[in-house]
């Protein structure tokens, strides 16, 4: 049973580390282009001043990044660990000493 479960855990862990790898390499490549797109408005503004005309163009945006993938929780069953142990508890009938005073 830990088994199966340790195993189903490192597959979801792989689906996770894969998506996140994707998702990084997306948020590296639209940071790419932003500095090639940043560089070339650059040199287009100094051309610009050089020239003594103002450029129309505005200034790159980089935009919104994707963000992370939240990793996957580890699942622990509090009612598997209760039912294993073989004890369980009734505290509904149980009052407090200091309620009765």
């Amino acid at each position: 049973m830990r088994k199966e479960a340790r195993e189903k855990r490192a597959e979801g862990l792989a689906v996770w580390k894969h998506l996140e790898d994707e998702h990084k390499t997306e948020n590296k490549e639209q940071r790419a282009q932003y500095h090639t797109a940043l560089e070339k408005w650059n040199k287009d503004k100094l051309r610009a001043k050089a020239e003594g005309w103002k450029s129309s163009k505005a200034k790159p945006v980089l935009g919104k990044l994707r963000g992370p993938i939240p990793r996957p929780a580890l699942n622990v069953a509090c009612e598997d660990a209760a039912s294993s142990s073989g004890e369980s508890f009734d505290l509904d009938g149980i009052s407090d000493a200091s309620d009765e005073d």
